[in-house]
């Protein structure tokens, strides 16, 4: 058992704990999420698009390590799942309630159907970062982009 005596200053007043009170104490916990996607305005087959997305420690420590995300295509919103455009790993050291932005630069290939894409990204942690909460590891757009072809040259 451990007993902690403990005082807080409200505007100069004192007021201690009453004998018998628990004070719970959490564990130290990192949780790395995905958030603020970046979308660019459209996507062309063979032409350079960014992708930003702000990763932010929601825990209670610093979480440093290196980590892994993709850049998805999703065909319908909602989707966790798609077609890879990009993968990456990082190194991270973030403290509590902290962020840090990323941006990506990809080309779309011919291989995507001309079609609309629900851009998102998904995030893969490394077991030394010890994140517990694995359900908000990927984030998608939840408005559709056009992947078209570039318009032909005329001569």
């Amino acid at each position: 058992d451990y007993f902690i005596a403990a005082s807080v200053n409200i505007g100069g007043l004192l007021a201690g704990l009453p004998v018998g009170s628990s004070v719970k104490i959490a564990k130290p916990v990192v949780d790395l999420a995905p958030s603020m996607i970046v979308l660019p305005p459209s996507l062309t087959v063979g032409k350079n698009a960014k992708f930003s997305f702000t990763v932010t420690n929601s825990g209670n420590v610093p979480g440093s390590g290196t980590f892994a995300f993709d850049v998805i295509a999703a065909t319908s919103p909602g989707v966790t799942t798609g077609t890879v455009l990009k993968h990456m790993v990082s190194r991270i050291n973030l403290k509590p309630r902290k962020g840090q932005k990323y941006t990506l630069v990809f080309k779309p290939t011919t291989a995507l159907a001309l079609t609309q894409y629900y851009l998102g990204t998904a995030l893969t942690v490394t077991t030394k970062i010890a994140d517990t909460n694995v359900a908000d590891k990927s984030i998608f757009s939840t408005v559709p982009i056009l992947l078209h072809t570039a318009p032909a040259h005329r001569h």
